[in-house]
């Protein structure tokens, strides 16, 4: 069994976010050393991808930013991202902008704009993002509803930072 395989099993094994902070940093320098590596995780291990949605949402800036910097490196493909592009629809894009627009820490906020800066070479990231901004900010008014996160209020939230 090769270290992919290895820290994929090992990381989606972890008891806690916690415990896979230095698996996911791992996996992201692995795959941005080895860029075909990406390509694999993403066909091969789809119980990553699950792990990686965990991370998230976890309450730790330091986890989050791991996740965030692996993704930009898996999203970096394109063959990886047109797998992963029910992904990001159905879980990924709310949750991506919600974490962009909570971030407190450089780390995550560089993490969390080179991940965007991967998903923008990409017509249909950059249609999904816009077409859940307009209907978040169609629903009420430019601000949107408490809770809806667009990415032109994010980017302005952190252009201002």
């Amino acid at each position: 069994m090769g270290v992919r395989q290895t820290s994929a099993l090992k990381l989606c094994n972890m008891p806690s976010m916690r415990g896979s902070l230095a698996t996911l940093t791992l996996l992201g320098k692995l795959v941005d050393a080895i860029p075909a590596l990406a390509d694999k995780l993403v066909m091969e291990h789809r119980d990553l991808m699950e792990h990686l949605v965990r991370g998230l949402v976890y309450p730790s800036e330091g986890v989050q930013a791991s996740v965030c910097y692996l993704y930009g490196k898996l999203y970096s493909s394109p063959t990886a991202a047109e797998v992963l592009s029910g992904h990001f629809r159905e879980k990924l894009c709310p949750l991506f902008l919600s974490t962009l627009d909570g971030a407190q820490t450089k780390e995550l906020q560089i993490n969390c704009l080179g991940l965007l800066r991967q998903l923008l070479k990409y017509d249909l990231f950059v249609s999904m993002i816009m077409n859940k901004s307009a209907l978040a900010e169609s629903a009420d008014g430019v601000e949107g509803p408490p809770g809806e996160t667009t990415l032109p209020l994010v980017l302005k939230k952190v252009l201002v930072l």
